[in-house]
């Protein structure tokens, strides 16, 4: 009886030192978001080592309603004017959501890094508070996730209120058409690529890749890179008048949601020199029925003649 009773106690004493030795990592707090602030004014700006990566953004609220001001391209570029809707309090879920009002005081540089980029940010609260932040290669908590957004609000401000990029097209007459589309976001490999430019012989240099559409019914998917005769220049156009793509002009924004949202690139010049260039996972009214109808204009272009094209 002894010897089992010498057992069992062993047996606790072994259970409870291997049972301290087995150490279990607190696990962090998930971030949380704060609740939305209410705004009078939000100002932002950024430098970079480019001219396309010098903007400044403000928004004011004021008797006759929303001022608008935006400077672009280091100043080259602005647009001062009165808006509609609700970018302030769109910004302000932003602010809420990120916690900006604890950014407040943040001022830091980062002397190690000779090139880089740069912010400075200011608030002015429904309630009088304001908040101002900066830093030079340098950034407060949460400053990436924060930019993104903040930049996703003014991009469209930008496209819908500034007349940097024309809504309207003259010309029937391109010369050049690019559309990448990639259904799983940015970086992602695109499902649907088609690049064509006009040759002088009125031939066309051409990249197109498929995969996994669904309206391509090869079983292994397509792609050449090469030349062509009879590309359908004309039939594009008519889409860009049926769907009024030239509206889209300047259009760079990103959804919300952008890692899960399709993404797409278009770009077109025309030989009276006026160009078409848009971009995102914002999608302006009528893209998915233009998409859809490039897609089978391609597809079917290829089926018809891609026996005569000239590889590279």
């Amino acid at each position: 009886m002894t010897k089992y009773i010498i057992f069992a106690v062993l047996l606790v004493v072994i259970t409870v030192v291997f049972a301290s030795c087995v150490f279990i990592p607190e696990q962090p707090e998930p971030e949380s978001f704060g609740e939305p602030l209410k705004l009078k004014e939000f100002s932002f700006s950024h430098s970079g080592t480019s001219v396309e990566d010098i903007y400044s953004f403000t928004l004011t609220r004021e008797e006759a309603g929303l001022h608008f001001c935006a400077e672009l391209n280091a100043g080259q570029n602005t647009t001062d004017t009165y808006i509609d809707g609700s970018a302030l309090d769109e910004l302000g879920v932003i602010a809420g959501k990120y916690r900006l009002d604890e950014w407040d005081g943040f001022d830091k540089t980062n002397s190690d890094v000779l090139d880089g980029s740069g912010f400075s940010l200011s608030m002015t609260l429904a309630d009088g508070r304001t908040v101002s932040a900066r830093g030079s290669n340098a950034t407060p908590k949460r400053y990436g996730e924060a930019y993104g957004e903040i930049c996703r609000v003014f991009d469209l401000l930008v496209y819908e209120y500034s007349d940097l990029y024309p809504k309207t097209l003259a010309s029937d007459d391109i010369c050049y058409f690019d559309l990448t589309v990639n259904p799983n976001g940015y970086g992602t490999n695109p499902t649907f690529s088609v690049r064509a430019d006009l040759t002088e012989n009125g031939g066309a240099d051409i990249s197109i890749k498929f995969t996994d559409i669904d309206e391509y019914s090869a079983e292994e998917n397509y792609r050449f890179s090469g030349k062509c005769e009879g590309f359908p220049f004309g039939e594009i156009q008519a889409l860009v008048r049926k769907y009024n793509v030239p509206a889209w002009n300047g259009l760079d924004a990103e959804a919300g949601d952008s890692a899960n949202a399709e993404w797409f690139r278009l770009k077109m010049d025309y030989e009276s020199d006026e160009e078409i260039s848009a971009m995102g996972t914002v999608h302006p009214e009528g893209y998915e029925g233009f998409r859809s109808e490039i897609f089978i204009l391609i597809i079917n272009f290829v089926r018809e003649n891609g026996d005569s094209f000239i590889a590279e």
